[in-house]
């Protein structure tokens, strides 16, 4: 009974093996069809990439890239699709998973120092250039990185001082230029100004209307004294003119003077600011005030900021009269006794 028993499992085993081995068969050409597809992608982008075609490269490699990212042959080619499109930020990415797999792959981190330059990050450029210059890389590649760290240098010492500006000009009309309202006010019972007109109420005025012009200038000039701190000085200039109004034209200057803190990623700005405010009718406002601010660069497209305020105003004299105004107001001669003592 053994021995049948021993003869019917080798029977079977004759039996299972040939279906055993069709199996594996029938699987294996499917993997290597997975594989084969693959790796034609890689082939068909890399050459659409060598034939000046960035942009169509990515977007094949992008549509794959949920699926593979993490491979280094995809991730590499990724990258270099988005350097060569113009698209730095999305290249350093793509780099950032291919060095954390393999962190001497030269290549991936000589064109994730080229992303950076392109960004505008230069320290970090320059960090990643030295870093395969330490590789040992043939001459030509040791040439090239010596041409960029000398132009990172020149634009690093450029960049020290630097002085910026804008100018503008302004042109429109104005349906309301003293901002007045056509009803008219009444003062609260216990005011000090109650009492002083008919009806305890300011009459209603007629809306000023007519065309404005103006200029806005200004200019800035920051100075880095090393690599984490910096000064920075600034100017805004500011003119309005109506053509008709000219009581309500106004100038405005003001000034900030300040030092920073941070690099080009974040940067915090503590500052001094004076303003002076004439205006046509001898009405003047001067403020001083702190500011405090934090900047920190998202992308080269965006910018995150956080800042806080404290200022001080004051004002002095008063606009002349003017027909429109308080000229129409009965007891003007009350209200500009009330103005005196405002004033004191």
């Amino acid at each position: 009974m053994k021995f049948v028993h021993s003869a019917a499992w080798v029977f079977c085993g004759f039996l299972l093996g040939p279906s055993a081995v069709c199996a594996q068969d029938s699987v294996k050409p499917d993997a290597q069809a997975v594989q084969a597809a693959r790796e034609k992608t890689l082939r068909e982008a890399d050459e659409l990439v060598k034939n000046n075609r960035p942009a169509q490269a990515l977007a094949l490699l992008q549509s794959l890239e949920f699926e593979r990212a993490g491979e280094v042959p995809f991730d590499y080619l990724l990258g270099i699709a988005a350097l060569d499109s113009g698209q730095p930020d999305k290249a350093t990415l793509a780099f950032e998973r291919v060095l954390v797999v393999d962190p001497n792959f030269a290549g991936a981190r000589l064109d994730m120092a080229r992303a950076y330059y392109q960004l505008g990050d230069l320290a970090r450029a320059r960090t990643e250039f030295e870093a395969v210059l330490k590789q040992n890389p043939p001459e030509a590649a040791r040439l090239t990185i010596q041409k960029y760290l000398d132009q990172i240098s020149v634009l690093q010492q450029a960049r020290q001082t630097r002085v910026t500006g804008y100018a503008e000009g302004v042109l429109g009309h104005d349906s309301n230029i003293a901002n007045s309202t056509t009803e008219p006010f009444t003062f609260a019972p216990n005011s000090p100004w109650s009492g002083l007109f008919p009806g305890n109420q300011l009459p209603s005025t007629t809306k000023l209307t007519g065309l404005y012009e103006g200029i806005d200038a200004g200019a800035e000039i920051n100075h880095k004294l090393n690599a984490n701190w910096g000064v920075f000085a600034g100017v805004d200039l500011r003119q309005h003119g109506n053509r008709t109004q000219t009581d309500y034209n106004f100038n405005s200057l003001d000034g900030r003077l300040g030092v920073m803190l941070g690099d080009e990623q974040n940067v915090c700005k503590l500052s001094l600011t004076r303003g002076q405010t004439n205006s046509a009718g001898t009405m003047q406002r001067a403020s001083t005030g702190l500011n405090a601010e934090w900047q920190h660069v998202l992308s080269p497209a965006d910018q995150l900021s956080v800042f806080a305020q404290y200022g001080r105003n004051r004002a002095s004299g008063f606009p002349a009269t003017s027909p429109g105004t308080d000229a129409r107001i009965e007891g003007d001669t009350g209200l500009r006794q009330l103005r005196r003592q405002y004033q004191r």
